[in-house]
């Protein structure tokens, strides 16, 4: 009977800490597909007085009807937001010399890894802001900079489920991963 008690409150996702102190080295990127779909649609609707608020932009554009309906986001931001996933791990690879990356597909994006152990990289909060400069400035990727400068972050545990979009978090090799199937089998139809 006690394994019938729903917990309260009970989890809607499994999150571990990036701020382990002997691996100042893990470097988080996340690109979010609701970054994404609010640049789409600010580009597409010209918005002379700036009244508008980002939920009515998005449904101006029909972004909140595009599937998955409901979401401040459609199928292709996610589908661009991976393509900017792999575009950093690029980066990393091609102009950090990095040796280990991941891209992780996370339900309504990427994040992207950077994990160097070498104990001479101690990426501090300076060297954090100069990346997000360099991402978003120099190769104009739409990342959260919040979370790339703060070493206290979580982030969702690879292979748990997110939730609010019923995905499982994946680690991804390809550009073109196919976001449905990242969905439990006991909930496709």
């Amino acid at each position: 009977p006690d394994l019938l008690d729903k917990p309260d409150p009970r989890p809607d996702a499994v999150y571990y800490a990036l701020d382990h102190w002997e691996r100042p080295w893990v470097l988080l990127i996340d690109i979010d597909a609701k970054t994404i779909a609010r640049e789409r649609a600010t580009r597409a609707v010209s918005d002379e007085d700036g009244s508008g608020d980002s939920e009515e932009l998005l449904d101006s554009t029909g972004i909140l009807d595009a599937e998955p309906a409901g979401y401040p986001y459609a199928f292709e931001d996610i589908e661009r937001a991976i393509e900017y996933g792999f575009e950093v791990r690029d980066i990393f690879e091609d102009d950090f010399n990095a040796e280990e990356t991941m891209v992780v597909y996370t339900g309504q994006g990427v994040h992207v890894y950077l994990l160097d152990s070498d104990p001479a990289h101690r990426y501090d909060a300076k060297s954090r802001e100069v990346l997000n400069d360099l991402l978003q400035d120099t190769y104009e990727i739409p990342i959260d900079p919040v979370v790339t400068a703060d070493r206290r972050r979580v982030a969702r545990l690879p292979y748990s489920l997110h939730a609010d979009v019923c995905s499982i978090v994946m680690p991804i090799e390809s550009p073109s991963f196919d976001v449905r199937s990242a969905t439990p089998e006991v909930i496709q139809k």
